[in-house]
């Protein structure tokens, strides 16, 4: 069971930003955390895809929460959303959809 109650503290520096984007948004070249391609419905935590592959929003990832460990280190929560079999809607359907919660785990925040 994870406890997010036991954490020290939020991370506030992995949720501030300086200024907001306006309307003009960049990609950053390096993605933390990539949504699974339309075409992987049922991917393992541990996938990864080409830059190239279509996403469209049939999968999606939502809402990371990092944190910073006590020992060093930043753990990051995030809920995965996929179709349920069947559903070719997938996350775009809030009703015909599954949802799993992931971590990743990072030494610095950066990798």
């Amino acid at each position: 069971m994870i406890d997010l109650t036991a954490s020290l503290t939020a991370a506030p520096v992995l949720h501030v930003v300086s200024s907001g984007p306006g309307f003009a948004w960049t990609r950053d070249a390096d993605v933390a955390i990539e949504a699974p391609p339309d075409n992987d419905s049922c991917p393992l935590p541990e996938s990864r895809w080409s830059k190239a592959a279509k996403l469209t929003g049939i999968c999606c990832v939502v809402s990371p929460r990092g944190l910073m460990l006590p020992n060093g280190g930043c753990r990051m929560y995030y809920p995965q959303m996929l179709p349920r079999p069947g559903f070719t809607a997938g996350a775009n359907d809030y009703d015909d959809r599954t949802t799993r919660i992931l971590s990743a785990y990072s030494k610095d925040g950066q990798e």
